[in-house]
């Protein structure tokens, strides 16, 4: 079996069980404590996503781009970017505790915030990053899903009512410090064999050298970041702590879809940063192939999101969620738009245009941050999630004409055919009489099979071109 293959049956088998998991873990968490108290869960998850961003700003994405590229010896790599990153882990941790005892008065918000935070420090030894560069997602792939398993486990036996829900930051520490330890005890089984295959000289890599690389992605993940959890933040402001947990749930589906996203990330970034050190001439041809096939995946995955977001928010939440089917639906754009905006973004970093992807990704979130607030205060989570899908659209296409001329090519895909088969899906899927969700699934997985082959979305040298590389 080819590499690619190997790679991305891994991804959709250990990977996507890893996400299965944690989706169980937001269903249970949503169903055990109630809207106001899953809010507050998510208040500390918002918090500790800020912290991840300080204490490894960019750092494992230039890390990947070093591995991928092979110019350095990997245990210099993986010593210097883990020394960092721990050290800044371990300040923010200390400055969180800090700011939550000085400033935040409710006991239970100081303390899930605080206990979130200690999460920090075995993320900063996880190495996820090393084996992504190396293109090793089961490794990856193993370390993740046994985490998340430990985690839903002890939800399961320790946490039974509102009354525990201090356990949970506890449950996570535990599970992610499961996925570092996995992660280090594999590297130090092939340590020794991987500096006898690594001909490169150890070298030095100034750790001035590599904040300097990622500051400015760090940035730009810290400025995105708040564009994501500023919704939550506002809510808590403007509204309810119901339309924080409706608005949670509804998003937590969508970053559900949003393994796709991490697929590209995992699998696309490493193959353009050594297609662009090795072949450059050759990445147009890639990027707009990756992009024809995201258009064929992740349409009808919004049509039919459009249509049964109704039946898929109460099997999965419960009927009490109800409210959260409109922005289910909004928020299913900003999957779209961001699934295609990672392509382009990850190209511009790839060909060492850090500065520009974080000119466009602060300039256009800094629009987003301001316009959220009215968003927010006059229509709630509707305005909030309009908001965040008006922002990604706009930065997708300022990212897309970046990633033009970086690689100094022209992209040619083509979203008419998937979409008139994800409209005539849809379509049937709506008029069709009440089948439940289980069986809408795959009817409509039929049918957009069906439409594509008919109208040749799908052609003969595509089998042809996946066969090739894959078997």
């Amino acid at each position: 079996m080819k590499l690619h293959a190997k790679n991305i049956i891994s991804l959709f088998g250990f990977d996507a069980f890893a996400r299965l998991l944690g989706f169980a873990a937001t269903t249970y968490l949503a169903r055990t404590l109630g809207n106001g108290t899953f809010g507050l869960i998510n208040l500390g998850q918002a918090v500790l996503s800020y912290g991840l961003i300080i204490s490894s700003p960019g750092l494992h994405i230039i890390g990947t781009r070093i591995v991928s590229q092979r110019s350095m010896n990997d245990t210099s790599v993986i010593s210097r970017v883990t020394g960092i990153r721990l050290a800044l882990a371990c300040l923010t941790c200390a400055a969180t505790t800090f700011v939550s005892i000085a400033f935040i008065s409710d006991t239970t918000i100081r303390y899930i915030v605080i206990l979130y935070s200690a999460s920090l420090i075995p993320y900063a030894l996880q190495i996820e990053w090393f084996y992504q560069g190396r293109q090793d997602i089961p490794s990856m792939g193993l370390s993740r899903t046994a985490g998340l398993l430990l985690f839903v486990v002890l939800l399961i036996f320790i946490v039974k009512s509102e009354a525990n829900v201090l356990l949970v930051p506890v449950a996570y520490f535990v599970g992610t410090s499961l996925n570092a330890a996995i992660l280090y005890s594999m590297h130090s089984r092939e340590k020794s064999e991987a500096i006898a295959e690594n001909n490169t000289l150890p070298g030095d890599l100034p750790w001035t050298s590599l904040l300097r690389q990622s500051i400015p992605v760090g940035a730009a993940a810290i400025v995105g970041q708040a564009v994501l959890n500023l919704p939550v933040i506002l809510l808590g402001f403007f509204a309810a702590a119901y339309d924080i947990g409706n608005f949670s749930a509804a998003s937590k589906l969508i970053f559900f879809l949003l393994s796709i996203d991490r697929g590209v990330y995992i699998l696309f970034y490493p193959l353009v940063a050594r297609t662009l050190s090795a072949a450059p001439g050759e990445v147009g041809g890639q990027v707009s192939r990756i992009l024809n096939y995201l258009l064929i995946v992740s349409l009808p995955i919004c049509a039919g999101v459009l249509v049964l977001a109704r039946p898929l928010i109460i099997a999965i939440f419960g009927s009490q969620f109800i409210d959260s089917v409109h922005l289910l639906q909004i928020l299913v754009f900003y999957f779209l738009f961001t699934i295609l905006n990672s392509v382009f973004a990850f190209v511009v970093i790839a060909a060492g245009r850090e500065r520009k992807y974080s000119a466009i990704i602060v300039s256009v979130s800094g629009i987003v941050l301001v316009s959220l607030v009215p968003l927010t205060y006059y229509w709630k989570g509707a305005g909030a999630a309009s908001g965040m899908v008006a922002g990604e659209f706009l930065m997708m296409m300022l990212m897309y004409r970046q990633c033009r001329k970086s690689i100094n090519a022209t992209l040619q895909f083509s979203a008419a055919k998937p979409i008139v088969c994800s409209a005539i899906m849809g379509g049937i899927l709506h008029f069709l009489p009440t089948i439940g969700l289980y069986l809408s699934v795959p009817i409509g997985f039929g049918i957009y099979a069906a439409a594509m082959i008919a109208l040749k979305g799908i052609v003969k040298e595509d089998f042809i071109f996946l066969r090739e590389r894959l078997l």
